[in-house]
């Protein structure tokens, strides 16, 4: 799954960009070209990532994942599987449905609310792009109902059956797994290949989640 080439977060918003971006020295056009691939990669990198539900994969999926990421800073950002894929603290995500579609249903969004800007010593100037994220992820009763066992060990299964909702607790089906959250992606022009890069990487995601029949 990819974001919507029309999406707001595709567009440049005078009014998101803050005087630390501008004080870098990139142009608009610049700004733009730098956001549009954050919001992509925000989608297609961490939240449609592979391994967004299964650990096993995180080896194989950084071997690729490598292309998008400052040279330099692979090393950080690959340090575990909380970096960049998006991954709830306590690894409660269910698995997802694999079938060769997206992992997500068209109703996810992603809108840039803030764009700034800085030097790092090493790297020269970069520009961070702040997105909110509503993530609904496919998901099998069967699976949404092992994951909410397991982060529920306080709770007999009874407890945790009846907090589920019916279309779930059915364990019958495809049903969405929604979870919020923030993002932040900086990134740096690299010279030598003409392209942006993600140089670092910061999210909050709510703990939460709700979880609804598919539609």
């Amino acid at each position: 799954m990819t974001i919507d080439p029309e999406a707001d977060a595709m567009v440049y918003n005078a009014e998101l960009v803050l005087p630390a971006a501008t004080d870098t020295g990139f142009t608009e056009d610049q700004i733009l070209e730098a956001q549009k691939t954050a919001a992509r990669l925000v989608v297609e990198f961490g939240l449609d990532s592979t391994a967004a539900d299964d650990t096993s994969t995180f080896a194989e999926w950084t071997d690729t994942a490598t292309d998008d990421v400052l040279a330099s800073q692979t090393g950080e950002l690959f340090a575990d599987e909380s970096n960049l894929v998006f991954r709830q603290d306590n690894n409660a995500s269910p698995d997802f449905i694999h079938d060769g579609k997206p992992r997500m249903d068209d109703t996810t969004t992603v809108t840039l609310t803030e764009v700034t800007g800085g030097s790092a010593d090493a790297e020269g100037n970069y520009l961070s792009f702040t997105f909110q994220t509503l993530i609904n992820y496919r998901a099998t009763d069967e699976a949404v109902i092992a994951a909410v066992v397991a982060a529920s060990p306080e709770g007999t299964l009874e407890e945790v059956m009846a907090a589920l909702v019916p279309e779930v607790a059915d364990g019958e089906g495809e049903n969405r797994w929604d979870e919020s959250g923030t993002v932040q992606y900086t990134m740096l022009f690299d010279e030598a290949q003409e392209r942006w890069l993600i140089g670092g990487y910061h999210a909050n995601y709510d703990g939460g989640y709700n979880l609804r029949a598919s539609d």
